[in-house]
């Protein structure tokens, strides 16, 4: 058997070890194009979510808004509040 000097094995070392990675590299072209549209698939997802929680989140901040707005001088609470109406409406069964 020869003895190759170190600098010739590590030359055809390398030159191995690079073969089999560009052939890996180029088996999995096939499956790098899968993934790619899979990560696309996700970031669809996630943008879906994300509009779908943006317009929730405006439609709870209008309503908190808009109950604020009402305050307690809204007529339906006062007359929820207060009653006042019951001996009006009596008065008028009895009429």
């Amino acid at each position: 058997m020869l003895l190759l000097s170190n600098t010739t094995a590590l030359t055809l070392l390398l030159s191995k070890l690079l073969q089999e990675c560009l052939e890996r590299s180029n088996s999995s072209a096939a499956a790098q194009e899968g993934s790619a549209s899979d990560s696309l698939a996700i970031i669809y997802v996630l943008l879906m979510l994300g509009l779908f929680g943006f317009f929730t989140l405006g439609v709870m901040v209008s309503n908190l808004r808009a109950r604020r707005l009402q305050g307690p001088r809204d007529p339906y609470h006062t007359y929820i509040a207060t009653d006042a109406w019951r001996q009006k409406d009596r008065e008028h069964f009895q009429a």
